[in-house]
């Protein structure tokens, strides 16, 4: 008989059990948007995003940077704020039998909340490895998800550019603004100053713009701005 198991754990987050249930329950869309690097999309196979015994496909990322492909079925508890994830095909089903995810949201103060997560696993044979990287994935992707609570309306790595409506960086620059991973302080872009249209040039001495980058320090899930 090939080696089954248990997997639990707890992730601690930040809001509300109700908005991260929300995020878990219906706006499954929102995720590549904010954690893009673990997950490139996911779509809806048969039902809606909230149907219950719905099926969603997902091409995600592992840590190794290996691609992989994962269909499953959806069962919701609401009462227990409960989302239950049925693996049916896909990557992860070629080396188990039994793939079954559980995330549950449980209140710790008016603030804040965790995410109990149990995976429950049968190997189809014991060539297989236990699927600790994919419990990895998951501990991953909870500490993302909680900026689609504090800050929704940002994604991972946005940029906030703060200037007048005629201060308009070029693409070129806020492309390399983006490329950019050690920006110590909050830059002042220095832009062409016009007068009256882009056709007379005044000088380049307007430092009013600024930029700053919506970001996570490490995996302590904190926001900053640089």
């Amino acid at each position: 008989m090939a080696t089954s198991g248990t997997y639990v754990t707890q992730v601690p987050l930040k809001g509300t059990v109700e908005k991260h249930f929300k995020r878990y329950r219906n706006e499954n869309y929102l995720f590549p948007d904010t954690i893009g690097h673990h997950i490139q999309s996911v779509t809806v196979h048969d039902g809606e995003w909230d149907t219950q015994g719905g099926i969603k496909i997902w091409n995600y990322t592992l840590g190794d940077g290996k691609e992989e492909v994962f269909k499953e079925r959806r069962e919701i508890d609401d009462d227990n704020k409960i989302v239950k994830v049925v693996g049916l095909e896909g990557h992860v089903m070629e080396q188990f039998k039994v793939y079954e995810i559980d995330f549950q949201f449980i209140p710790k103060s008016e603030e804040d909340c965790v995410c109990k997560i149990t995976m429950i696993w049968e190997k189809r044979n014991d060539d297989f490895p236990e699927p600790s990287s994919y419990m990895q994935l998951l501990k991953n992707m909870e500490s993302y998800v909680f900026l689609l609570v504090i800050v929704p309306t940002f994604v991972l790595a946005d940029l906030l550019i703060m200037s007048d409506v005629d201060e308009i960086p070029s693409r070129h620059t806020v492309n390399l603004l983006r490329w950019c991973n050690e920006i110590t302080q909050i830059p002042h872009l220095r832009l062409k100053n016009s007068l009256y249209s882009f056709e007379f040039l005044l000088d380049n001495k307007s430092w009013r713009a600024s930029v700053h980058r919506m970001a996570l320090h490490g995996v302590s899930t904190s926001l900053y701005s640089r």
